[in-house]
């Protein structure tokens, strides 16, 4: 089993991932709706507060493994106003290791 993750960059729009996802995915009713954010760059998309009020309404948790030292990573999606943060989801580094995931 391969416990680290190596990628390259380009265009990472995450919020608009995040927000296409929890509009078009058609969740059971009473499910519990949570989304897995994997990225090692900050999201090209600046709409975070949209995001935000997305998760919120539609009670959606977000997981994210990402490289929290990288452009705006941190407030995007490490600390306690990220997406992350403000939907209870845990916080992993993008590189693994991923057997340490409970």
């Amino acid at each position: 089993m391969r416990s680290y993750l190596g990628a390259a960059g380009g265009v990472e729009p995450g919020f608009a991932a995040i927000r296409l996802a929890v509009e078009r995915f058609n969740f059971r009713p009473g499910a519990q709706k949570v989304l897995i954010l994997i990225t090692d760059e900050d999201s090209d998309d600046a709409k975070k507060q949209e995001t935000i009020d997305l998760l919120r309404a539609n009670d959606v948790t977000v997981h994210t493994a990402v490289r929290c030292s990288f452009g705006s990573s941190n407030t995007d999606y490490c600390d306690e106003t990220s997406i992350r943060a403000v939907s209870g989801g845990l916080l992993f580094d993008v590189v693994g290791p991923y057997d340490q995931i409970p």
